[in-house]
């Protein structure tokens, strides 16, 4: 069995970069994640910046209680709240849009 590549983080290049976290659509609140993260820029999306984004605080919980989930066939260590919070918040039938997070 392959081990799959540990998720790294691009760096931010512009000063008005930010990330996107894609979340895909799942009927069943127990399906794994599939997420996409993508790097976009403010001026990039000067007219699309009022579409609807969820906002998500993860940092409640015990910070040493890890998960792992596959962002883009790699995988990325999380805290457990936040990985709760994904689950939750997940549409059943449209990807989800969130403010960009970053886990170190």
């Amino acid at each position: 069995m392959t081990i799959p590549d540990k998720y790294l983080y691009t760096k931010l290049a512009e000063p008005d970069s930010f990330r996107l976290i894609l979340l895909q659509p799942s009927p069943r609140l127990t399906a794994p994640r599939q997420l996409t993260i993508v790097t976009a820029t403010l001026s990039q999306y000067e007219d699309d910046i009022v579409d609807h984004y969820v906002a998500v605080s993860y940092v409640w919980g015990n910070q040493k209680d890890i998960r792992t989930i596959g962002v883009d066939s790699k995988q990325l260590e999380i805290t457990a709240s936040l990985e709760s919070a994904l689950h939750h918040i997940r549409d059943a039938s449209h990807m989800l849009k969130t403010w960009g997070w970053d886990i170190h």
